[in-house]
């Protein structure tokens, strides 16, 4: 008896006698361990044969007999020999199956199973071409007990893997076995990457992008980049492998232009040419919005505003393409401290109206609107002032009263400022703003705060000045009060002359006429009708003011002149009737007019 160490015996036995004919050959049979019958496993002249595959755990007999020219001998005493296991054998280098891009598929043969069952294989795979003398570069990507398998996962196209293979048994694992090096086909490029507009001119756009992540396994030989016209057709650029930057001319994008391009690009090898990357969309250079009509209130609370606005005008002949509008910016401000910069800003939808919370009741408040687009602001509109409710009323019947100075003489005359106060009001301050610019002027500045309901103001001479009043309690503050006006003029002298009032032939026209002051030289000029004063007018202007706006009934017209920087006082006033509207004239327009029609001051100016 003996011991099958790994499945292996080394049997041998002596030279038989070939009784005067030598021994040709030795017949060694060998049984299945289990009981069965015997198996010729040799047959040759040698003394010994090395006997494999013999498993753990089962007793094999084995026996032999010689041959020569007259034929078979005995066979020899019976060998018993139990199997020892170890692990497998090394297998043989891997075979190529087919190679694709991303994949490799192998098979390799069945090693000794060293007198153990093989229960599975490991493949063990290493990038590039590696010798047997590293085996610290290849790493496991496949188990299995088949002899056959397609490595899928992380190979890249065109590149070079090493492959081995390792047996397993139950008693352990084989040496790693022979070494097969195997490449990947090669494909197109993989599509470049972050394609962007780096500048974009009236005819042309500057165009970046950064080199694939693959090359398809083979180095590249440029790329191509595709421009296409809607309804035009398309145009290929191709540039050199090392270009990552390009100008594409021959464009239309200014701001009249309606065409539509898309860009992308592609890179090219060997292989052929590759996918395109994200397309690109290029189109005219779109004008911001134009400027939204003033802001209208919609409706006013103690602490809110609620405004709307028309949209802007757009699609008229002529006029620059605008991107859609995006939504609006707001600026609010009170009017009190209106330096021409929004305190509040929000940005709202596209949506044609804003609420403006968060504001102090009776106060006055700047409001103008910008849209938004991809390509910026526009102008701001026009301003819309508007008032939050108070829960205060605001001082009434304003009254202006001149007295001569206490120590000034005949020539320092006082306004005595008067008002009533605001009803079911008890304990309040007054705060009193005069302007002594003249007509036209909004400069006010604050010149009183306090409880009385008067305040006394010093006049200087030739000038015209307004006053106006708040009330303020601790509910908070009242809106502005009427504007007061009134204004000390120079003497008489420089009145202009010669003034008169007609009615032109349509009955309907009033002209008022002078003449300018002799002995002085007047640079301006101001007219009112009905006590409602106009804008001044430069002495360049003429001498002729024309209403056709004026209600059935008389009216007052009076002119005065700029002296030396002072108005004159106001000359004489000129009476002037207007008929009924239903009486006629050369043109008929006395039907167009409501005989309660207010009065609205009309002022021609030049420039």
């Amino acid at each position: 008896p003996g011991d099958a160490v790994g499945g292996q015996l080394c049997v041998k036995w002596e030279a038989a006698v070939g009784n005067g004919d030598p021994v040709s050959a030795y017949i060694l049979e060998q049984d299945d361990g289990a009981g069965g019958s015997y198996t010729v496993i040799y047959n040759g002249p040698e003394e010994s044969f090395l006997v494999s595959g013999l498993m753990a755990g089962r007793t094999y007999k084995l026996r032999v007999k010689a041959c020569n020219s007259e034929g078979q001998g005995q066979y020899s005493t019976v060998l018993e020999a139990s199997g020892k296991s170890s692990p497998p054998a090394k297998c043989e280098a891997p075979t190529l199956v087919r190679a694709k891009s991303h994949a490799l598929s192998l098979r390799w043969a069945e090693p000794d199973c060293r007198g153990s069952e093989i229960k599975g294989y490991r493949v063990m795979l290493s990038e590039g071409k590696v010798g047997a003398d590293t085996p610290n570069l290849f790493s496991k990507v496949w188990n299995g007990a088949e002899r056959a398998c397609e490595i899928a996962t992380g190979l890249l196209p065109g590149r070079k893997y090493s492959v081995r293979v390792v047996a397993l048994n139950a008693v352990g694992d084989s040496a790693p076995g022979g070494i097969a090096t195997f490449e990947t086909e090669p494909e197109v490029p993989a599509p470049p990457q972050s394609l962007v507009v780096v500048n974009k001119g009236m005819a042309s756009v500057r165009l970046r992008w950064r080199a694939p992540e693959g090359g398809g396994g083979r180095p590249l030989m440029g790329y191509r980049i595709e421009v296409e016209e809607a309804g035009q057709g398309s145009r290929a650029i191709n540039v050199g492998p090392t270009v990552l930057e390009h100008e594409v001319t021959d464009l239309q994008l200014d701001r009249m232009a309606t065409a539509i391009y898309t860009v992308r690009v592609r890179a090219i090898n060997k292989v052929g040419i590759g996918a395109p990357c994200d397309m690109i969309r290029l189109s005219p250079t779109l004008a911001v919005p134009c400027p939204p009509s003033a802001p209208r209130l919609h409706s006013a609370k103690p602490t809110a505003l609620s405004v709307v606005w028309d949209p802007p005008k757009q699609g008229l002949p002529g006029m620059a393409l605008q991107a859609p509008v995006e939504g609006y910016r707001i600026e609010v401000v009170e009017e009190a401290g209106y330096s021409g910069d929004g305190v509040v800003m929000v940005y709202k939808s596209d949506e044609c109206r804003a609420d403006l919370p968060n504001l102090r009741p009776g106060v006055s408040y700047r409001v103008r609107v910008q849209a938004k687009n991809k390509s910026g602001l526009s102008e701001r509109s026009a301003v819309g002032v508007f008032r939050t409710e108070s829960p205060i009323q605001a001082p009434s019947r304003l009254q202006t009263t001149l007295v001569p100075g206490v120590d000034g003489g005949p020539e320092l005359l006082v306004a005595l400022c008067t008002w009533e106060r605001p009803e079911g009001q008890q304990t309040m301050t007054y705060h009193v703003e005069v302007d002594e610019g003249g007509e036209g002027s909004a400069d006010f500045y604050e010149v009183y705060v306090g409880k009385e309901a008067q305040y006394s103001l010093t006049l200087h001479p030739g000038r015209s000045y307004k006053f106006r009043v708040r009330a303020e309690t601790a509910a908070g503050s009242s809106a502005w009060s009427v504007i007061k006006g009134f204004s000390r003029s120079i003497s008489s002298h420089g009145c202009p002359e010669n003034v008169a009032a007609r009615l032109l032939d349509d009955n309907r026209t009033a002209v008022f006429t002078w003449q300018p002051p002799t002995g002085v030289v007047a640079t301006a000029y101001q007219v009112r009708v009905d006590l409602q004063e106009g804008k001044k007018r430069r002495d360049d202007e003429g001498f002729e003011y024309l209403r056709a706006d004026l209600p059935e009934g008389s009216h007052r017209f009076q002119v005065r002149s700029m002296v030396n920087g002072k108005w004159s006082e106001w000359c004489r006033e000129v009476h002037l009737s207007i008929p009924s509207y239903g009486g006629g004239g050369s043109n008929g327009m006395g039907s167009q007019h409501s005989r309660d029609a207010p009065i609205l001051p009309v002022f021609f100016e030049r420039g």
